[in-house]
């Protein structure tokens, strides 16, 4: 079963990356330097790492400190606005998975 989960898990992180990964765009003035990850507070290297801005506040993510809570929660942990239709098949139910499997 742990496998059907971290395969799913996968799948859903996959299709994450592609709908929200991007580049942020500094604004004039800020530093790469100064800019933290909302979640694990380390400084973002913008050359290297991957990260998710919320459009609705500007909080700014790591991609893999974020991805899990996107995949479950589909909104910003800062501000709550969602990022993704509710229809997107990322979110299918646990229900369809199953039937998938017999």
């Amino acid at each position: 079963m742990w496998r059907i989960e971290n395969l799913l898990y996968q799948v859903e992180l996959s299709k994450l990356e592609k709908l929200l990964a991007n580049r942020v765009k500094l604004s004039k003035g800020i530093s790469s330097s100064e800019v933290q990850c909302t979640v694990c507070h380390k400084y973002i290297n913008f050359a290297k790492d991957k990260v998710i801005t919320c459009p609705f506040c500007g909080s700014t993510y790591h991609y893999l400190c974020v991805a899990f809570w996107l995949s479950k929660y589909n909104s910003c942990p800062m501000c709550q606005n969602h990022f993704l239709e509710p229809h997107s098949d990322l979110f299918e139910s646990q229900e369809d998975h199953e039937l998938e499997g017999y």
